[in-house]
């Protein structure tokens, strides 16, 4: 399981969501924390439902049916990447269900935290409620359209997560400079938003080859930083997610040039509530949805199947602690800095450079600060 694997599923979840809401609209995904999820899932799945997960997962180990599978190389592995997507958000994994679990299976949910909560099939309006309150807190104000609604049947099972993320640099803008100025939608329309300015050096990678431009900067924790692919004029963030490639970013980096220039960023809050059922289809991953295919034999004696596969994932980016006006800390000469001006919609990354790994990833076509 190379850790390119995550990389390459992200892509694939993200590009797919995108696509579903018909390439408009914001949209955040906390990729690392749903490929933990569902590589915990698949622990409990045998034959076919296993080997169509294991080929989207990119996994093909089978030591998961070992009863020392916490102390195996594939267990360790698996707590690792929790542990490396709880650096730096707020991560809740949730399974919702009926049935009768094993105890196997119980302890590994509790290995890994999740929150385990047994409903009576038959009182759906109860059980909605709960999942709706263990996932959203009151503030949530959706802006994706791959929500859906949640389902409660007899069988079925609800196999959730929430990832909470406020970035935090490790030079954070100057909130003096921060106003109001034109942000452009791919629509062709322009409206004003809260605009971070900030001059310094940064790691900018260029290359005449590709449609877009990429930004690094430093997040507090120095092993992290935000990566924004703008793409280059002439082109649409459609267009850059055709050719972005996440499994590259250990290239990118690498080749990235230190240069002075002027960083125009919207400040900007997204929530979204990602139904994934049909993107985990539109991969090859079937059977667990069906209640007549799916073989959960590794968690349960009962049959049962996913009915609801969510995550709800928030993404808050702003000045808010940022320096006063007056202390930046690089002079940069204004005759020699490039221009990275994020005034068009972006694609957003939270990036391991140790680890070559994408943590987060968020879409940014409407800029919003409620």
């Amino acid at each position: 399981m190379p850790i390119t694997d995550v990389n390459k599923f992200t892509s694939l979840v993200l590009k797919n969501l995108y696509a579903s809401q018909n390439s408009t609209g914001n949209l955040a995904l906390g990729g690392m924390t749903l490929y933990v999820l569902m590589g915990i899932i698949n622990l409990g799945l045998k034959r076919r439902s296993h080997v169509q997960l294991s080929q989207f997962l990119s996994n093909g180990d089978e030591e998961i049916f070992s009863k020392d599978w916490k102390y195996s190389k594939y267990g360790t592995k698996w707590s690792n990447l929790l542990k490396l997507s709880e650096r730096l958000s707020i991560v809740r994994l949730g399974l919702f269900y009926s049935c009768y679990l094993y105890d196997n299976f119980e302890k590994i949910l509790k290995t890994f935290h999740f929150h385990q909560e047994k409903f009576e099939y038959f009182n759906s309006t109860s059980s909605i409620q709960k999942m709706r309150q263990w996932m959203y807190f009151p503030n949530d104000v959706s802006i994706s359209t791959n929500s859906g609604e949640f389902i409660w049947t007899d069988n079925l099972i609800s196999v959730l997560s929430r990832i909470s993320h406020r970035v935090i640099w490790k030079t954070n803008f100057e909130s003096g400079l921060t106003k109001p100025e034109l942000f452009f939608d791919d629509k062709g329309n322009q409206f004003m938003v809260p605009m971070m300015n900030e001059e310094s050096k940064y790691l900018i990678y260029d290359s005449l080859v590709h449609n877009y431009r990429i930004h690094f900067k430093f997040i507090d924790e120095q092993e992290f930083y935000t990566v924004i692919v703008l793409p280059k004029e002439g082109h649409r963030i459609a267009d850059v997610l055709k050719n972005f490639q996440f499994d590259h970013l250990d290239t990118y980096f690498r080749y990235a040039k230190f240069v002075p220039a002027h960083l125009k960023l919207p400040k900007f809050k997204i929530f979204s509530q990602n139904n994934l059922i049909e993107t985990f289809k539109h991969h090859g991953v079937t059977d667990i949805f069906h209640p007549d295919l799916s073989d959960f034999g590794m968690m349960t004696n009962d049959t049962v199947y996913i009915g609801n596969l969510m995550q709800a994932a928030n993404i808050v980016v702003n000045d808010d602690g940022g320096r006063s006006s007056g202390t930046r800390d690089t002079k940069v000469d204004s005759q020699t800095q490039k221009v990275f001006h994020v005034t068009r919609p972006f694609l957003f990354l939270v990036y391991g450079w140790i680890s070559n790994v994408v943590l987060i990833s968020a879409v940014v076509t409407n800029p919003k600060v409620d």
